[in-house]
């Protein structure tokens, strides 16, 4: 299997040819895996930029955590509505580990309709997320789409086969979608168990804080739940108003009787199949915050296993009896990190890198840092992560200053545990602060995602997201005639060449089919509107020249992982469980940065490509990703996006040196019958030369010509219109021995 040429200077050629020769020897060991059948190819390029002047800005400014504030949103409970199962979707997979997923959890699921609201006036989803039987020690973290990914985690897992929920309330990004990312193999759930709505004075679904209150101890009355019981359970008692429109609880079994689950609904309403907490094991204990919608103040609970349990509840949103005010509503910001005891610095690492001590409480400012106003926050939607837990224990979190709660907002049950909840904590109105009291020596990660509003606080008004995308409505004309000659080489046909020293024959000119539009996906978390602008630019270009209309499929976190096992899992034996393209796209575009996709390392700045059907040539499921953070300048990021789109579209490079020597030669000017004779100056002019140009921005003649090679000569009667395609969009060819299926990257 081949994989990555680079876009390079001159004089950083040899250095670049020996990462490559690495790369490929990597690639070729993973192809012949046991199990695998076949030799699939990934055909991408990869785009070492050129010794450019550096301006000094940065890409793009830095997405401050708990700047994307939503405004203030009322409470609207539902019945728990499952938005996402990958162990059955049709549109997901299992996630593969280091990739992401992006979501609408309010379309298409009757989220929407079973709030009664309008699904652009929703702001944040409360959802029970379950990892389910990952693949090893790891986490997973839940983000508004179109923000950069935070460092805070919503779920964490220790061991292979590790089932374990978090509660998270999750501010919707762009296009009302969340991204999910896990860190290694899982199943996820999500599980949408109610919505907050943007809102001015209201009765209704304000948050009411209470103790913590224990309602109920089974231990304390020896009645522990036992399998397949249900039990009504009334709240009313700990202070819950019967016309109340949910509650905030949490909810701990101790000591299963085996692997299961409880579930939580307002009384007497029909049971969901959803899960609120999970037990892995006989004797084990685990506990979740709860936000439920209750009926007369009451909920009912189902175990399908049995155990003793406690029920602490800590809040309320009110009813249609209640003043109408603007405390208590809650306004959602992008989670941000304001513990990490583990970092010996820095904003977070409050504590020099030394555990928290047990027994002993640590005061955490929260009023005035990520987006936390101070004064005006009443409450805080947290989620606490114990660390190198000293040994079975809990964490308490309350206002700081106040008299210790009887119930604790987090559990461990042994040492050296990482266990995550969700906990909406009060704050102190004078420091601004939180006490975290450990029962035990632990490290503690705490993150926000959002607070409730303090008594008389002004309630921020409804706001857009922080970014924008406006595909635009560019329509391709038809391409007509040849254009002028020019040197240019097809990516496939180029690959083999090199590969083998013999051009083949017949050339293989694999390419998309021109006669449908092709959908993609944008990913733009780590983008501002310039840059997004940028990509739009370069997908125009590409249009312009090949009669193909872009037809934009949405944004999406997913696509930046291009390793074979998710580019193309059909190719192994047993086929793998993962999908690499978000629904409803062919192609994904967007930025990206060495961390999050490893093929950017080592000073590549772009990877382009796709895979394609020997028997049809015909391409499919294609990329282009581009390092935003190495390209500060606007023609810097459109010179890359539009040369590694013309990857994705079939393009090779054209060079007028041997891209595995680096040594000057005349025998990869590409194809065309004066191919070889081309002058220096002609090469460098054209944007597929593998060398970045800041000043050549768009497609030179070599360049074009070769799109028309590609797409100029199919016949297709709907070409250059978006209303009357006559074929199906590039979807995946029926009928594909996935074993001949390449994906090729030019070196």
């Amino acid at each position: 299997m081949q994989r990555i040429s680079a876009w390079r200077s001159a004089s950083s050629r040899q250095s670049v040819i020996g990462m490559l020769v690495a790369v490929v020897v990597f690639v070729v060991a993973a192809a012949s895996a046991p199990g695998s059948s076949g030799s699939p190819i990934v055909g991408a390029d990869d785009t070492v930029p050129s010794q450019i002047a550096n301006s000094g800005a940065p890409a793009t400014p830095e997405l401050v955590a708990g700047e994307l504030v939503g405004g203030a949103s009322r409470f609207v409970p539902i019945p728990p509505t499952r938005a996402l199962d990958t162990r059955s979707s049709s549109s997901y997979a299992r996630m593969f580990g280091g990739s992401s997923i992006s979501l609408d959890p309010i379309s298409g699921t009757g989220v929407a309709a079973a709030a009664g609201v309008d699904p652009d006036d929703v702001t944040a989803v409360v959802v029970n997320t379950t990892i389910v039987r990952a693949d090893g020690r790891g986490f997973a973290t839940m983000w508004p789409t179109g923000s950069e990914r935070p460092t805070a985690a919503t779920n964490n897992t220790e061991f292979e086969g590790h089932t374990i929920g978090n509660l998270v309330i999750a501010p919707l990004g762009l296009e009302r979608k969340i991204s999910i990312f896990a860190s290694t193999d899982v199943h996820v759930t999500v599980d949408v168990l109610a919505v907050f709505v943007s809102s001015g004075t209201t009765s209704e679904g304000r948050f009411e804080q209470l103790g913590p209150i224990r309602h109920t101890d089974t231990r304390d009355t020896n009645d522990p739940m036992a399998a397949n019981e249900r039990r009504r359970f009334d709240l009313t008692t700990a202070g819950v108003p019967a016309d109340a429109t949910g509650v905030v609880m949490n909810l701990t079994g101790f000591r299963s009787n085996g692997p299961g689950f409880y579930r939580v609904w307002a009384a007497g309403a029909p049971e969901p199949d959803t899960a609120n907490v999970n037990l892995i094991g006989t004797g084990f204990a685990a506990g979740n915050q709860v936000i439920s919608p209750v009926t007369d103040g009451q909920v009912d609970v189902f175990t399908n296993v049995g155990s003793d349990i406690t029920i602490d509840v800590t809040g309320y949103f009110t009813g249609p009896s209640a003043a109408s005010t603007t405390d208590g509503l809650f306004v959602p910001l992008a989670p941000g990190r304001l513990l990490d005891s583990r970092e010996p610095g820095g904003p977070t690492g409050l504590t020099g890198g030394a555990r928290l001590a047990g027994a002993v409480a640590f005061e955490l400012p929260v009023a005035g840092r990520i987006g936390v106003p101070n004064g005006e926050a009443m409450a805080v939607a947290l989620n606490i992560t114990g660390n190198q837990t000293g040994g079975r224990g809990f964490v308490k979190a309350s206002a700081a200053g106040a008299p210790e709660p009887a119930t604790s907002s987090l559990n461990f049950t042994a040492a050296g545990q990482t266990v995550p909840n969700h906990a909406i904590t009060s704050i102190d109105p004078t420091s601004g602060a939180v006490d975290l009291l450990p029962s035990v020596d632990t490290h503690l990660i705490v993150d926000a995602s959002g607070y409730f509003l303090a008594d008389g606080a002004p309630a921020p008004p409804p706001s857009a997201f922080g970014k924008s995308v406006d595909p635009g409505s560019f329509v391709p004309a038809p391409l007509g005639e040849p254009p002028a000659a020019g040197p240019y080489d097809f990516l496939f046909d180029r690959s083999r060449y090199l590969s083998t020293g013999v051009r083949p024959n017949p050339t293989i000119a694999s390419r998309y089919d021109a006669c449908a539009p092709i959908r993609y996906a944008l990913n733009v978390d780590i983008a501002d509107d310039a840059a997004i602008a940028d990509l739009i630019t370069s997908i125009e270009e590409v249009e312009r020249y090949t009669g193909i209309d872009f037809d934009y499929a949405g944004v999406t976190s997913a696509g930046m992982v291009i390793d074979d096992e998710i580019l193309l899992p059909e190719a192994f034996s047993p086929m793998l469980p993962y999908r690499y393209l978000p629904p409803g796209a062919d192609v994904v575009i967007g930025y990206s940065q060495s961390s999050d996709t490893p093929g950017l390392r080592g000073g590549v700045i772009g990877v382009g490509g796709g895979l394609r059907v020997p028997s049809s040539s015909l391409m499919f499921r294609g990329f282009a990703i581009i390092d935003l953070p190495d390209l500060p300048m606007s023609s810097e990021r459109i010179a890359t996006t539009t040369h590694e789109l013309g990857h994705l579209m079939g393009l090779g490079h054209v060079s007028d040196f041997d891209p595995r020597t680096g040594l000057p030669s005349d025998r990869f000017q590409g194809l065309g019958p004066i191919a070889g004779q081309w002058n220096a100056s002609d090469l460098l002019e054209q944007l597929m030369y593998p060398q970045l140009n800041p000043s050549t921005t768009t497609f030179s003649p070599g360049d074009i010509r070769g799109l028309w090679e590609l797409y100029g000569t199919q016949t297709c009667a709907a070409r250059g219109t978006l209303e009357t395609h006559t074929s199906a969009p590039n979807d995946v060819p029926d009928e594909i021995d996935w074993r001949d299926v390449e994906i090729v990257v030019e070196t």
